[in-house]
């Protein structure tokens, strides 16, 4: 059975990554498949040919990737 689990906020900068990598950091600890992904972020052209902060933050905090 598929789980969902959808972390939402009314407004901006409302702690939602911070939230998700401690979700992420517990679920590494067990034999549970998982995913991160961010519906809306900001477009690259933003930060030159860089992610959105927030993604690129939890891609080497939680997966440590070079990215």
């Amino acid at each position: 059975m598929v789980k969902v689990f959808y972390l939402c906020s009314l407004r901006e900068r409302a702690g939602k990554s911070f939230l998700s990598i401690g979700f992420i950091q517990k679920l590494k600890h067990t034999d549970k498949k998982f995913a991160y992904f961010k519906p809306i972020g900001v477009p690259k052209a933003a930060f030159s040919n860089k992610v959105d902060p927030d993604v690129e933050f939890i891609l080497n905090t939680v997966y440590e990737t070079d990215h």
